[in-house]
């Protein structure tokens, strides 16, 4: 799956000048699928399985030894 048309959409929804840094769109679009497709019922208790899941964080195109963002655990 391609994920590059994620970022025109969400384009005009995201500030470059005001607020704090956003979360990239298609790591939050894939999450929510990751969500979905594993039948979690809470957004931050899949966030809590990527943090640890070789799988979900190689779909997310994160390596074990970066961070994930930070504020998808306060969603």
């Amino acid at each position: 799956m391609d994920f590059e048309g994620l970022y025109e959409i969400a384009e005009p929804l995201y500030s470059e000048d005001e607020g704090r840094r956003s979360i990239d769109p298609a790591v939050l679009f894939k999450l929510v699928l990751l969500q979905h497709l594993d039948g979690n019922v809470s957004l931050r208790g899949t966030f809590r399985r990527a943090q640890t899941d070789a799988a979900y964080r190689w779909f997310l195109r994160y390596t074990l030894s970066e961070e994930l963002p930070h504020s998808i655990s306060k969603l």
